[in-house]
């Protein structure tokens, strides 16, 4: 391929992994992803970016359609990331292996990137605070120093916010516009932008895989206990079985709700006699002495009562009535209540209809002829 038709298979990788994978609205499939990848990986074979991009460079010596090129090794972190996430592997240690290489395709962008002098910018670099990342690629001169890691998170996703509103135009326009000193400040941008998302990105595989390296070493140490028990069960049971044989017919009494004792017919004494969990059955483990004296200490000598669950269900039953019958009462009542209140009310209008009736017979018996004797005068 001549240098036109790498640019523009490159181009159409960026543009293919931002309408894939890159954009919020992407609904592409598992198996588009998984062929995008390929195709990412097959063109890495075929290029040799060394001859384009020389280390040790400043960007400023770099040509623009060039400068694009860094952005390889981002699409290729990205894809195998997507893939493997979609794609994760039922044991621990696979999932640890495959985030140790997709943590490694991200330093491998940040490798290519910090090469080219003043490709990142002094605001982006001051926004990292991962410190696998600042110890393997920026240099003490450039580091920030602070102590406010969760101020640095607010203002990085405040920084990405702002390059993806001002890069959005350029990713729709497939990665290219016809302006080259535009296109040039656009694609140094999404440099930037796709920098501080990779910050994140390893931050949080980083935590993935130290929370694997504990659930690892959990279930490492839970086998080998559990290897140790059953040597030590067969051991016990062992000598179990060598003293239950040599010992006579045993008769069981119960001390406690989980917990007998046995003793020989030849010696019914309380002296002699050995301990086992009720609930571990007739082959269970003897236990010594010393639980003798602790469940006469500790334990009930009689067992807990109980109640079946008809009388169970009774007893619910006569509590539910109890309830209903007192919620009628207070019902009774309050409807008592309200009634002598309403009455109360009618009674009071009433007798104020009466005073006013006797109030204007009294006036017509003291006026029979007198002026103003007319019903409007009543009041």
């Amino acid at each position: 391929m001549d240098i036109h038709q790498i640019s523009e298979k490159f181009l159409n990788l960026l543009t293919r992994y931002y309408k894939e994978i890159y954009d919020n609205f992407s609904e592409s499939g598992l198996d588009e992803i998984i062929k995008l990848r390929d195709e990412i990986l097959d063109f890495g074979n075929e290029i040799d970016f060394s001859n384009i991009i020389s280390k040790n460079e400043e960007i400023e010596d770099l040509n623009t359609n060039d400068i694009k090129y860094l952005l390889y090794s981002y699409i290729k972190a990205e894809a195998t990331r997507y893939v493997k996430d979609h794609k994760i592997p039922k044991e621990r240690v696979e999932r640890r292996n495959d985030l140790n290489e997709i943590i490694q395709l991200y330093l491998q962008f940040f490798n290519d990137t910090l090469e080219i002098r003043n490709t990142i910018f002094k605001d982006t670099l001051d926004l990292v605070d991962n410190s696998q990342i600042k110890n393997l690629f920026i240099e003490e001169n450039e580091k920030k120093v602070t102590k406010d890691s969760r101020q640095i998170k607010i203002m990085r996703f405040k920084k990405i916010k702002e390059l993806k509103y001002s890069l959005s135009l350029f990713f729709k326009s497939g990665f290219n516009l016809p302006d080259e000193s535009e296109n040039r400040n656009m694609i140094l941008k999404a440099i930037n932008l796709f920098f501080l998302e990779s910050t994140e990105q390893v931050s949080m595989i980083s935590n993935e895989i130290n929370i694997l390296d504990y659930a690892i070493k959990q279930d490492f140490t839970k086998t080998s206990e559990n290897g140790d028990r059953r040597n030590g069960d067969n051991n016990i049971n062992d000598t179990n079985n060598k003293v239950q044989k040599n010992c006579p017919p045993l008769n069981i009494k119960h001390i406690a709700p989980n917990i007998r004792y046995l003793t020989s017919k030849e010696n019914t004494s309380n002296t002699g006699f050995t301990f086992k969990d009720i609930n571990s059955g007739t082959t269970g483990i003897v236990i010594n002495n010393r639980e003798n004296f602790y469940s006469k200490v500790f334990g009930p000598s009689h067992t807990l009562p109980t109640i079946s669950i008809a009388e169970a269900a009774d007893m619910e039953l006569k509590e539910t009535l109890e309830q209903e019958k007192s919620s009628n009462i207070a019902r009774k009542n309050k409807e008592e209540r309200d009634q002598i209140l309403h009455d109360k009310e009618y009674s009071k209008e009433e007798e104020e209809d009466e005073l006013k009736a006797r109030s204007w017979d009294d006036w017509k018996d003291l006026n029979p002829k007198g002026h103003g004797n007319t019903i409007r005068n009543r009041g």
